[in-house]
């Protein structure tokens, strides 16, 4: 792998802020629109409440990734070195959407308890904070206690920056089977916790709606 320490950290730096930056934009422009009332006028219409939510979330993630090149940027300039081939920077496309899909799940699910609690999520700040000691985002997994390590396992955004360091550092691509586990991790994580953020959002949506307090906050 090329770039040592500098680059590895900068990877890990730059994406888990780049998702840090997106759930967090998420659940502000939610407690805005909770706040100025948009939100009960929007979600009282025939709108249904995936389209607005998508909508948010879209908007958050285009942002963040404005933010996330100018970080590589940046961290080129001040001397990262990566090894990119073009298979392997479509790979690392791949590997960003589908951290894109991963994260958008915990943005949705902390929407939904913003809506019942009326402040700040603590899903956003506990995911956030794991992320940065189990995920590898400073230091390799492996320098980890075993037990830490397979806590690690169950967050995407260890698989994420895992495939795209390989992909950045070392120009491994599709043909990779260790580029290919972490994507079949990331799309089977996206599939178990779609449903599940989707029922918090509604149950947190409808207990406020049911109290009076969707416009509320």
């Amino acid at each position: 792998a090329v770039g040592g320490y500098f680059t590895f950290a900068l990877i890990g730096i730059a994406f888990q802020q780049y998702v840090h930056f997106a759930v967090q934009s998420i659940n502000e422009s939610i407690r805005e629109e909770q706040w100025n009332g948009t939100m009960e006028t929007i979600l009282s219409t025939a709108t249904d409440f995936k389209i607005f939510l998508l909508g948010e979330v879209c908007f958050s993630f285009v942002v963040s990734s404005i933010l996330l090149l100018m970080s590589l940027l940046v961290g080129l300039m001040l001397g990262a070195r990566f090894y990119v081939t073009p298979t392997s920077i479509l790979t690392a496309i791949i590997l960003t959407i589908l951290l894109i899909a991963s994260h958008m799940d915990i943005g949705i699910l902390s929407t939904g308890v913003i809506m019942k609690v009326k402040q700040g999520s603590p899903v956003t700040w506990a995911f956030s904070w794991m992320s940065q000691l189990v995920s590898g985002v400073f230091y390799p997994l492996k320098l980890l206690p075993w037990y830490l390590e397979w806590v690690g396992k169950a967050f995407p955004l260890t698989y994420s920056l895992d495939g795209i360091r390989l992909c950045l550092q070392s120009g491994k691509d599709l043909t990779s089977p260790v580029i290919i586990t972490n994507i079949v991790s990331l799309i089977v994580f996206t599939i178990v916790a779609t449903p599940i953020a989707l029922y918090v959002f509604k149950v947190g949506y409808d207990a406020a709606r049911r109290d009076g307090s969707l416009g509320q906050y």
